[in-house]
């Protein structure tokens, strides 16, 4: 599974997504504060990333028992684009379309973890699904630890989220359409061992 470059296009393209997941919820409150909210009413808004995230899990996982988990994962892990669009348009009055951007990030980042434990297991077969989840999962999460502080850096040397949310919107969708590359499944049948004859 390591040597094959699917395996390290899932890391890429979900790396990308997590990334940028991370980042906006660690950054949500302040980036609502910055568009001149109140700390509570941000709050409030921010609430709404719980509730789409579950709704992302179970919508994102009932699909892709019945889909092309590839391309479930183009449409849903490119919604959070759009949602980055909407909280950097929209003014503070808007509390309406503020709550779609937030739950259109939080379908995003609820769909992206069954994604990933769905796509190593249908590409890469359960004989090492172990062990390569967990290089998966461990590099994912050293890609969520780096890139809150990577954007620190970016809100720090611009002085606005603006940037922030331009550079997550094609990252969000370059991650999801990447993912379009994974081709068919395998079939793993055919890697089975032949039986033992005994004659």
């Amino acid at each position: 599974g390591l040597r094959t470059p699917r395996f390290w296009l899932l890391i890429i393209a979900l790396s990308m997504i997590v990334a940028c997941v991370v980042t906006l919820v660690t950054n949500g409150v302040p980036l609502l504060r910055d568009k001149g909210l109140e700390a509570v009413d941000a709050a409030r808004i921010f609430g709404s990333f719980g509730l789409s995230l579950i709704l992302g899990r179970i919508v994102v996982g009932y699909l892709v028992d019945r889909l092309w988990a590839p391309g479930v994962a183009a449409i849903a892990l490119s919604l959070p684009a759009l949602g980055c669009l909407l909280l950097g348009t929209v003014d503070a009055s808007d509390t309406v379309w503020l709550v779609a951007g937030v739950m259109l990030v939080g379908i995003g980042a609820g769909a992206e973890f069954d994604l990933a434990a769905f796509l190593v297991s249908r590409y890469f077969g359960l004989r090492d699904y172990g062990r390569l989840f967990g290089i998966h999962l461990g590099l994912i999460t050293l890609a969520s630890t780096i890139s809150p502080w990577l954007f620190g850096q970016l809100y720090r040397s611009t002085g606005t989220y603006q940037t922030t949310l331009m550079v997550c919107g094609p990252l969000f969708i370059s991650g999801g359409l990447a993912l379009l590359a994974m081709g068919k499944y395998p079939n793993f049948e055919n890697d089975r061992m032949p039986p033992v004859s005994h004659n």
